[in-house]
């Protein structure tokens, strides 16, 4: 999948994001659940980082997933119907429709969890999020022209709606709008950097970062071309932008660039991992990941086919593998360290995931362009 295409569809994305607290506006019951199947994929490993238990089919061209922890479900949003599927373990709870019909596609480009118990779908064809408490539409908000990314600041509570087609970022407080915040040209992605309390929004078309503290810019950033979604690492307070046209990947410490690190073929995310203090950015161009730690680089890894999306496995701290998608191999490299340690086989087209720390399962959502429509699913990964 074109990288560039996903941050720039449009008035057809919406995001899924886990968070909030209890605003009851309108109620939707759910639709009647589709089919589910427990029949195990086959599967590659060494090292036993789990095996695909279950495969959940969900609604047509589903593009995003997210785990919100105070109902344990798993939320998809399903492009073709404009509805979402709630899953729970590895049953199908229902399918229900978010608005009115209006929400025709989407696309995820980061997930956060504010912890408030409330899921928020920002869809731009009607420039509103909808807030979603369990198997209901409870709240909407209107923000800004064509929301396309969000994240959460927990020191004030805030959730910063980035809006592509008005040029500005939406801040909300639960279930009200606080404001509006003046950005560059399509602010593309946000980090949040709990050291300093500053939201990191990229500005992908101008090779930008506008650093925000509450509702103010306090300062712009020149990067590489392309920045793309940043992983933030705790242990040094760095901030690592991938830039995608540059093949690079930016260093940042507060308003500052700290250093620039070669990457592979067209980076565009990056995610930490706490167990090993390791930055992995996937390189979709050249296939593989590039391992950073601190300024340097330390190796890059194969991996499949256009790797799409990485999610960390935290519940077993005999675990901490790095689940890696690959979007064209229709497989998922598991990742220790700098070695892929085992490749499990999912469905058509992986392009999202979600991890539940509840139960230490692995959900891996399928588009399933290259099957009949309706066949998309979700790949359920567990203990062997």
């Amino acid at each position: 999948m074109d990288r560039l295409w996903v941050m720039l569809i449009g008035a057809s994305i919406c995001v899924v994001v886990a968070a909030a607290a209890v605003l009851a506006i309108a109620s939707v019951q759910p639709k009647a659940p589709a089919s589910t199947s427990s029949t195990s994929t086959t599967v590659a490993i060494s090292g036993n980082p789990g095996v695909v238990i279950a495969n959940v089919t969900v609604g047509s061209d589903p593009s995003s997933a997210a785990y919100n922890p105070d109902s344990g479900y798993v939320y998809v949003l399903n492009q073709g119907p404009g509805d979402v599927s709630v899953i729970s373990g590895t049953s199908l709870v229902g399918n229900f429709t978010v608005g009115s019909g209006n929400n025709t596609s989407s696309a995820i480009c980061e997930v956060s969890n504010p912890g408030n118990g409330y899921v928020y779908s920002l869809c731009p064809s009607s420039n509103t999020a909808y807030i979603i408490s369990g198997t209901s539409v409870v709240g909407t908000i209107k923000i800004g022209d064509g929301p396309s990314s969000v994240t959460y600041d927990p020191g004030n509570g805030y959730l910063y709606m980035l809006n592509e087609f008005s040029d500005n970022v939406s801040v909300v407080s639960w279930t009200s709008l606080v404001g509006n915040v003046a950005e560059g040209s399509s602010p593309s992605s946000a980090t949040y950097d709990p050291a300093n309390g500053y939201v990191y929004v990229t500005i992908f078309s101008q090779g930008t970062i506008s650093v925000i503290s509450g509702t103010s810019v306090i300062g712009t950033i020149r990067v590489g071309n392309g920045p793309s979604s940043a992983a933030y690492d705790p242990s040094n307070g760095y901030l690592y932008v991938p830039n995608e046209f540059s093949d690079s990947v930016s260093v940042i410490s507060g308003t500052s660039v700290a250093g620039t690190i070669a990457a592979g073929s067209d980076p565009y995310s990056a995610t930490y991992d706490p167990a090993n203090g390791y930055v992995y950015v996937l390189n979709h161009g050249s296939d593989s990941v590039s391992v950073i730690s601190g300024t340097s680089l330390v190796g890059n890894v194969t991996l499949g086919n256009n790797p799409a999306y990485v999610i960390y496995d935290a519940y077993d701290p005999g675990n901490g593998y790095l689940y890696m998608l690959n979007e064209l191999s229709d497989n998922v490299s598991v990742v220790s360290g700098t070695s892929v340690i085992g490749t499990i086989m999912v469905g058509s087209n992986p392009i999202s995931a979600t991890y539940d720390p509840a139960n230490g399962y692995v959900y891996v959502l399928n588009q399933g362009l290259s099957t009949a429509k309706g066949s998309s699913t979700m790949s359920v990964i567990g203990p062997a």
